[in-house]
């Protein structure tokens, strides 16, 4: 199609609809990998706007040392199809390599996005939100919480100040900076 503007606002709409799946799925799957009450309000609502897609699958395909393989494979799917609809949009051809590769490190990038901003939000609600029943900030809570106790054991809290989070975050954004910029340069030598 070319670039311009109608290129430009149909890769906003792609990524918005697309992007939407994926947060919801990720984050599915994050709460299923941390253990989160599935009965919190707010992991209720993930998990039915998700169960189209995911329950069908895992009709076919079983969970295997549980992981939730029908999960991985709808993030997959939907990131492979984001990376594919906008390659098309722009006139630019992707190898098999490319895309897969592409995918890997979408999908990457996007959990660490949300365990960063989970955190953020996460530290700004225990300051200013007083309901220790607040539904997400218990999920968020329980989906942050087993980086954040890793980071506990490593730096204890200093004067009843919890620093775990600043390194947590300082790990996940030398991790962004470390992988997915080198992983994406790779793959657009596959092409």
């Amino acid at each position: 199609m070319g670039n311009g503007y109608i290129s430009n606002a149909l890769v906003f709409l792609v990524q918005t609809f697309f992007g939407f799946l994926l947060l919801a799925v990720m984050l599915r799957l994050m709460m299923q990998w941390a253990r989160a009450s599935f009965s919190n309000p707010v992991a209720h609502f993930v998990v039915k706007m998700t169960n189209f897609m995911i329950v069908p699958l895992r009709r076919i395909i079983p969970g295997l040392m549980g992981l939730d393989l029908a999960s991985i494979l709808i993030l997959i799917f939907l990131q492979g199809a984001e990376t594919g609809i906008i390659s098309l949009i722009f006139g630019t051809h992707l190898s098999l390599a490319s895309l897969l590769m592409m995918v890997f490190v979408q999908l990457l990038d996007l959990l660490l996005t949300i365990y960063k901003w989970s955190i953020l939000i996460y530290v700004l609600m225990s300051w200013v939100v007083r309901d220790q029943y607040n539904p997400v900030q218990t999920l968020l809570h329980q989906i942050t919480d087993p980086l954040l106790r890793r980071a506990r054991g490593i730096l204890p809290a200093f004067s009843g100040i919890d620093l775990s989070p600043i390194i947590v975050m300082i790990v996940l954004q030398l991790l962004a900076m470390l992988l997915i910029a080198p992983l994406t340069d790779f793959a657009h030598t596959l092409r």
